[in-house]
């Protein structure tokens, strides 16, 4: 049996990175010169967390004098021995925004990055009108399998419309992502992730979270113009 291709395979130096104690501001020149959603946060040589540029998008001018630790996200780490599957996995229970997976040596120093884009293409990746959403368990176990359709209408927690579902992304035979189109002639679209669908009645599908939430989410066509 052929041995799964690691990380080492595909891995490359590490750059876009800052140190935990930086302010907020100093991401901004890079956000600037670099096509990339996240800078991977450093202490010590060691990867802690990201910040995002749609966080630092919208900090309030005190806030951008403030340490990068204040507004980090958590992210997921990769070994050098960790196989492409598992990082696939792990990068793809964080944010869309996080764009890199930090691979760590034995020590926990970063010593280089796996795109995510790289992890996502390595699998059975393909969008499409329909898909199945695979549920969990309270015990983590899989649950139920539901089919989800384009055209279905896509509501909030608090049973607020949010949009329609345009297409869906499937990886491994299963539905990962969400498009959800919205506003005027539903020329924009919101990338969410297949674990927050709450359930599905018929041709609605729900939510676990509500109108605010979804608002404050990116539109895809805004995350795409800022990486042009």
């Amino acid at each position: 049996m052929t041995a799964e291709r690691t990380v080492t395979d595909v891995m490359r130096s590490p750059d876009n990175v800052i140190g935990v104690d930086e302010s907020a501001r100093q991401t901004m020149q890079q956000f600037k010169l670099e096509t990339v959603r996240s800078l991977v946060v450093l202490s010590d040589e060691a990867p802690v967390g990201v910040i995002t540029r749609e966080r630092v998008r919208k900090l309030t001018e005190p806030e951008l004098d403030l340490s990068v630790r204040e507004f980090m996200t958590a992210t997921p780490v990769a070994t050098l021995d960790t196989t492409m599957g598992m990082a696939r996995a792990s990068i793809q229970t964080a944010e869309f925004d996080i764009d890199r997976l930090p691979i760590v040596d034995a020590d926990g120093k970063l010593v280089g990055v796996v795109d995510r884009s790289a992890l996502i293409h390595e699998g059975d990746t393909m969008r499409a009108e329909t898909g199945m959403v695979q549920f969990r368990g309270r015990d983590g176990a899989d649950g139920a399998q539901i089919n989800l359709a384009a055209g279905s209408q896509v509501r909030g927690s608090d049973d607020e419309k949010l949009g329609e579902l345009d297409e869906v992304l499937i990886e491994s035979g299963r539905v990962t992502t969400l498009f959800v189109k919205h506003g005027l002639l539903g020329r924009h679209h919101k990338r969410i992730g297949a674990d927050h669908v709450s359930r599905v009645d018929g041709d609605t599908v729900y939510l676990d979270f509500g109108k605010q939430e979804f608002k404050f989410l990116a539109d895809v066509e805004s995350a795409e113009a800022q990486l042009s």
